[in-house]
């Protein structure tokens, strides 16, 4: 069953983080595997599609940094406020990761880079915070939109977005490289298949009708930038029936849990599904 949790932090003192903070969230869940399940590490570490996803660190001063960094480093004061958001895809990793949650409550500490930080708490049902939700693969079958826009999908990208490449990542997002990576994790995860021609059928009946999108880069501390994107795209139904309406819009509201793109498990990709009679998207901390 795909869950979507939320961890509300503050800084223990002072510090800083290069933009590209979702791979010191990645290296702290992966400190506590190594420790207490190292051999599902390992088998994380290998996997080619990954059965969760890590957000950056939201809430933190906008970039700042001089130089090579001039832009790409975040500075925050003591007591900065942050949050992030964790998803799984299969029940075994839920289990992990409400382990590791579990003993960062009884720490009520994340180590993040060099700076200490405060756990304040732990969001699990939408009732405390409109990001942790949870859904069974069923129930995303039968169409979770219920807005007057049935033909429609429109998607928020609330962090850096790209797409792997043969030569080059490509920081556009195209119906059939967004459907394609959905439909991945959909057919690797829910024990049920789409078919793959779902990709073509995009490519050919997903117009896309508007979009505000940004690029920004990210530095993460291995030196490599990635140029992503950022933003809200709307698609408009071209000839669909109602199962392809049906299948392409499950595969949309799995984006909430599965990411897009590439390195959805690094910080990458978090993708929220917008629509009038879904989520209460005015709740939404972005």
């Amino acid at each position: 069953m795909p869950v979507s949790v939320v961890v509300q932090i503050t800084a223990k003192r002072a510090g800083s983080l290069l933009n590209g903070t979702g791979i010191y969230l990645h290296g702290a869940l992966f400190q506590y595997l190594g420790k207490h399940h190292s051999a599902y590490g390992d088998e994380l570490h290998l996997a080619q599609v990954k059965p969760y996803t890590l957000s950056p660190l939201f809430g933190l001063p906008r970039v700042g940094g001089n130089g090579d960094l001039a832009g790409l480093v975040h500075f925050f004061p003591a007591g900065q406020p942050a949050w992030f958001r964790a998803t799984s895809l299969v029940d075994h990793f839920s289990a992990v990761l409400a382990d590791w949650l579990t003993e960062l409550g009884n720490r009520q500490e994340l180590q993040i880079g060099d700076t200490p930080w405060q756990i304040q708490r732990i969001y699990v049902e939408p009732s405390q915070h409109p990001l942790a939700q949870s859904i069974t693969y069923t129930s995303l079958q039968e169409d979770p939109y219920h807005g007057d826009q049935p033909y429609r999908i429109q998607l928020r990208f609330t962090s850096p977005t790209t797409f792997s490449g043969s030569h080059f990542d490509h920081p556009l997002p195209l119906p059939e490289t967004l459907v394609q990576g959905w439909l991945r994790g959909w057919n690797a995860f829910s024990g049920s298949q789409l078919p793959e021609e779902l990709v073509e059928l995009a490519r050919t009946r997903m117009v896309i009708a508007e979009y505000h999108l940004r690029t920004s880069p990210t530095r993460t501390h291995s030196g490599k930038d990635t140029i992503g994107f950022t933003g809200e795209i709307a698609f408009s139904g071209h000839r669909w029936d109602e199962t392809l309406r049906r299948q392409l819009r499950t595969l949309a509201a799995y984006a909430f849990y599965c990411g897009s793109g590439a390195g959805t498990a690094l910080g990458f990709g978090q993708t929220l599904p917008v629509d009038s009679g879904s989520r209460e998207d005015k709740d939404w901390p972005f």
